[in-house]
């Protein structure tokens, strides 16, 4: 399966972010966007179809805007949707779809689409599928400020998710109140009498950090 984000009419929308980087680029909770679709595909994303002005954007570890046809099978997925971490995402058949609220995620493409089709960003994914495989977890961002105001909640289901893929301990000079954990991979870096309070739920700390 060949993973692809699509930046719709409204993620070219969301200023400033939509001036500088396709969608999947930003952060929302505590990964970019891009990121938190391959983890839930388990998919490293080959491509972005997204604004004409961006076509030349390069940074370390996005892919590269696409210009030619999509195949059959592509994962063609909404920027604009956050999928939850802590759910894998099916194996979806040619024509099936993922949504949300309503609104199609995520569709594995049944035909060859030429990306020059989707370059104004007014093709709604529900175009694509011809059945319906499945709900999806995680949050749309319709609006710019939607990445504030969902980040405490994204937060605490992320952390939760992250925590447990970290195996290692603190080092022993951490202090830590509250009752969830301190999940601090190795490689990660505390400065002498660091308090962490976990009251709130996990905290992560990764490795560099």
């Amino acid at each position: 399966m060949t993973l692809v984000l699509y930046d719709d009419a409204q993620a070219r929308a969301t200023e400033p972010f939509a001036l500088t980087r396709p969608f999947g680029e930003v952060r929302a909770g505590g990964l970019l966007i891009r990121e938190r679709w391959e983890r839930v595909a388990d998919e490293a994303a080959t491509g972005v179809v997204g604004a004409a002005h961006l076509a030349k954007f390069e940074e370390a570890g996005a892919p590269a805007p696409v210009s030619a046809r999509l195949a059959p099978g592509t994962l063609l997925v909404n920027s604009r949707f956050c999928p939850a971490l802590g759910a894998a995402l099916p194996r979806l058949a040619m024509g099936g779809a993922l949504v949300s609220n309503g609104q199609v995620v995520a569709v594995a493409l049944e035909r060859p689409v030429d990306a020059s089709a989707l370059a104004a960003g007014d093709v709604k994914l529900d175009s694509f599928a011809t059945r319906t495989s499945g709900e999806a977890a995680g949050w749309w961002v319709d609006e710019t400020w939607d990445i504030v105001r969902l980040l405490p909640e994204m937060l605490v289901a992320d952390a939760a998710v992250l925590a447990t893929t970290i195996p290692d301990e603190p080092p022993a000079h951490v202090a830590v109140l509250g009752a969830h954990r301190l999940a601090a991979a190795r490689g990660s870096y505390f400065e002498p009498h660091v308090v962490v309070d976990t009251t709130a739920g996990d905290v992560v700390v990764a490795a560099g950090a």
